[in-house]
């Protein structure tokens, strides 16, 4: 271990040097869901210029490695550690009881995390910010998936197991996810669990769930009794018997260039269309005085390049 630690080191020290960066600390606002009230947090992040191929080489070494080394030994390595690409994400530094920077190193292999086979739910932010995570083993017993627990990894494949009843909120946000099956026990997912995976393009519930389907593989998620879609992806086709499109049904569906919706929708949400960067139309298969009948939240095309709404009897312009 000790070997493996001075391999790592030498690679942190090259990396510094050659990029001359340093750390960078800043305030960050959000709103607190259940309070509604302004809540500041402290981050810490990376000022750097693009990287070199030596330095993206370095990156990958260190990658590789941080999964390998002990709690105790990250602690004495250095007062932070770098891991994933150079980007604007915030670099996690906390210590908690799950050791060093926040995550259960033990449970985490050549980026493959393996999960005991009596755990029954998957905490808040378990893995929140794990850049370096590509898959998860997932137990046997899983129950419930909490809130926030896989956003901002790098899974692409996922496929819940048979036995989870519920996906917290913003579960599997900003995941670069492009598959996603949804199990038949699954009967609760949370708000945005999925948003912001812009790579998805495949999403499948399994036939008998007694709440959600993606009737007509239309590659999305829908609430049965409701006929509400409430995630989308980059290929999905909006059934015709679908009436609502839930809150940030596409938010970050920055993949997604063509989307029909039917004349069925009396309402779309907020930040339905948000961040859908690709579409700057869309077809409706309505005339303009149906869609101006539609309940359409505020800003449920903000961040969008969406200009145009083709309607059977001419474009409505946004």
């Amino acid at each position: 271990m000790s070997n493996q630690k001075n391999a790592l080191q030498a690679i942190i020290e090259r990396f510094f040097e050659l990029q001359e960066l340093k750390f960078k600390e800043w305030d960050e606002d959000f709103i607190d869901e259940d309070t509604g009230e302004v809540v500041t947090i402290k981050r810490t992040g990376l000022v750097t210029d693009e990287p070199s191929l030596e330095e993206e080489q370095l990156l990958e070494q260190i990658n590789s490695q941080l999964s390998e080394i002990d709690t105790d030994t990250l602690l004495r390595m250095k007062d932070e550690i770098i891991w994933g690409p150079m980007n604007d994400y915030p670099i996690r530094k906390e210590l908690n009881d799950r050791g060093a920077l926040g995550f259960p190193w033990d449970l985490i292999q050549d980026g493959v995390a393996t999960l005991p086979e009596d755990m029954e739910e998957i905490p808040e932010n378990y893995f929140q910010y794990c850049y370096f995570l590509k898959s998860v083993v997932f137990p046997k017993n899983l129950k419930r998936i909490g809130k926030g627990a896989f956003s901002v990894c790098w899974l692409t494949d996922l496929r819940i197991p048979d036995g989870v009843t519920s996906i917290g909120d913003e579960a599997f946000e900003y995941c670069s996810l492009i598959s996603v099956h949804i199990p038949d026990s699954v009967t609760s997912i949370g708000e945005r669990a999925f948003c912001d995976c812009s790579a998805l393009k495949s999403i499948i519930v399994a036939e008998g769930n007694p709440i959600y389907d993606s009737r007509e593989n239309c590659n999305a998620i829908i609430m049965t009794t409701t006929n509400t879609l409430i995630a989308g992806c980059s290929q999905t086709i909006i059934p015709d018997s679908v009436t609502s499109i839930e809150d940030s049904a596409f938010d970050g569906c920055s993949a997604l260039t063509s989307i029909t919706i039917p004349d069925s929708v009396t309402s779309i949400g907020e930040y339905a269309f948000n961040g859908c960067s690709s579409l700057s139309s869309i077809t409706f298969h309505g005339t303009k005085e149906q869609w101006q009948k539609i309940d359409k939240s505020e800003g449920w095309n903000c961040d969008s390049n969406i200009k145009i709404i083709r309607c059977t009897d001419g474009d409505v312009k946004l």
